[in-house]
C-alpha cells in the first residue's frame, strides 16, 4: 500500500519540481539585469523638442537639424530630437512663446521679428565683409564681450531663454526690374521696402511699402522698380522671371541663434550642456559654407535665366553701408527708449561701432 501510494505521488513531485526549477530558470535569464538594464537605459534617453519655421529643405532647417543630428551623435544617444519644421506648432510670431513657455525646447530663432520685446538684441543686423564676419560680429556681442553679454543674457532670462550661436544668412543684394550699375542710377526710381524706408529714402528713391510675397506682382505692375532683400529668396521666388539686375550691396546678415529654453538647459547634465554648445559651433560653420555654397548655385541660376549679376563699387557699398549701419542704430535706441533699456542700449551700440569701425 505504501509502496502503491509512493508510486502514485513520484511523479506529481516530479513534475512540480520541474515546473518550479523551470520558472526559477526562466527569471534568471531575464534577471542577470538585462532587462532592468534596458528599462533603466530608456529613462536616461534625454527627449527634446526642436522647431523651426523653415521647411525642411530650407536652409533654416537643415541648419538647425545639422545641430540635432551632432547632438543626438555626440550623446551617444543620450538625447533624441523630435523635430517639428516648417512652423507647424507656430508661425514666427509664435516662436518667442514656444520656447520661453517650454512648449518646445530648442529653436532656431527669429530673433529680429522680436525687436519690441527683446530690444537690446535688435542690433544693426548688417555687416561688411563676408558671412564668417558676420557671425563674428554677432558672437561677440551677444556671447563674448563681458559688458553686452552679461546685458544680452540678463534679456534672455527675462524671456527664459539662453542662447548659444548665431549663424550665417548670407549676403544682401538690391534687385531691379531694368539694368543699374551703381547707387546713382536709383534717384528717381521706386524702391519696395517694408522695413528700413529711412535708409533707402536717403538714396534718392521713392520708397512703396511692400511685403515680400508681393514682390514678384509689383514688379510685374510696374508698382517697383528695384527692392532690396537677402539673396537667397530673391532667388527661390523667381523674382528674375520679372526682374533682370541683381546688385549684391556688400552686407552679410547673421541671426536666427540657436536658442534653448532656459529651464531645460539648467537641468541638462553638464556634459551634455557642452555637446549643446559644439553643436551650435558645428551649425554655425555649417550655416557658413552653405550659405557660400547656395549662393554660388544662386547666381549660375540669375545667369541662366538671363540676369546680370554685379556688385556695389567699394564707394557705394561704404555709403550704402553708413545708411543701413545709422538706420540699425537708431531703431535700436529708440526701441530700447520706449522699454526703459536707453542706457543698456548705449553700451551695446559703443561696442558694435568698435567692431564695425563706425565711429559715434
Amino acid at each position: 500500500m505504501k509502496l502503491r501510494l509512493l508510486v502514485r505521488v513520484c511523479p506529481v513531485l516530479l513534475i512540480l519540481t520541474l515546473i518550479f526549477a523551470g520558472g526559477c530558470a526562466s527569471k534568471q535569464t531575464q534577471a542577470p539585469g538585462q532587462g532592468g538594464q534596458e528599462t533603466q537605459k530608456s529613462q536616461d534617453v534625454i527627449k527634446l523638442k526642436y522647431a523651426c519655421t523653415y521647411q525642411e529643405t530650407e536652409e533654416g532647417a537643415m541648419i538647425g537639424y545639422k545641430f540635432c543630428d551632432y547632438v543626438e551623435e555626440k550623446s551617444g544617444g543620450r538625447v533624441k530630437f523630435e523635430r517639428y519644421p516648417g512652423g507647424v506648432l507656430g508661425g514666427p510670431p509664435e516662436v518667442l512663446r514656444l520656447v520661453s513657455s517650454g512648449s518646445v525646447d530648442v529653436v532656431s530663432f527669429p530673433h529680429v521679428a522680436f525687436k519690441d520685446e527683446i530690444p537690446l538684441s535688435a542690433i544693426p543686423e548688417w555687416s561688411p565683409g563676408s558671412p564668417e564676419k558676420a557671425v563674428e560680429y554677432f558672437n561677440k556681442i551677444f556671447l563674448e564681450i563681458p559688458e553686452t553679454s552679461a546685458l544680452l543674457e540678463q534679456e534672455a532670462k527675462e524671456h527664459n531663454i539662453k542662447y548659444l550661436n548665431f549663424v550665417s544668412g548670407g549676403s544682401n543684394a538690391f534687385v531691379s526690374k531694368k539694368e543699374v550699375n551703381s547707387l546713382a542710377d536709383f534717384k528717381g526710381k521706386k524702391l519696395g521696402a517694408g522695413a528700413a524706408q529711412e535708409a533707402f529714402a536717403k538714396l534718392g528713391v521713392t520708397v512703396v511699402n511692400v511685403t515680400p510675397p508681393d514682390i514678384y506682382e509689383d514688379f510685374s505692375r510696374g508698382i517697383i522698380d528695384i527692392t532690396h532683400m537677402g539673396f537667397g529668396p530673391t532667388v527661390q521666388l523667381k523674382w528674375y522671371e520679372v526682374a533682370k539686375c541683381w546688385v549684391f550691396d556688400g552686407t552679410y546678415t547673421a541671426g536666427n541663434p540657436i536658442t534653448v529654453n532656459l529651464d531645460t538647459w539648467n537641468k541638462l547634465p553638464s556634459d551634455i550642456q557642452q555637446i549643446f554648445i559644439e553643436g551650435a559651433k558645428a551649425a554655425s560653420d555649417y550655416s557658413i559654407e552653405l550659405t557660400k555654397s547656395t549662393k554660388e548655385q544662386n547666381i549660375q541660376t540669375l545667369k541662366n535665366a538671363g540676369a546680370v549679376v554685379k556688385e556695389l563699387s567699394p564707394e557705394d557699398a561704404k555709403q550704402w553701408f553708413q545708411n543701413i549701419f545709422e538706420y540699425g542704430k537708431n531703431d535700436m535706441l529708440e526701441r530700447a527708449t520706449k522699454a526703459g533699456k536707453a542706457d543698456q542700449a548705449k553700451t551695446v551700440l559703443k561696442y558694435v561701432d568698435d567692431l564695425l569701425g563706425i565711429s559715434q
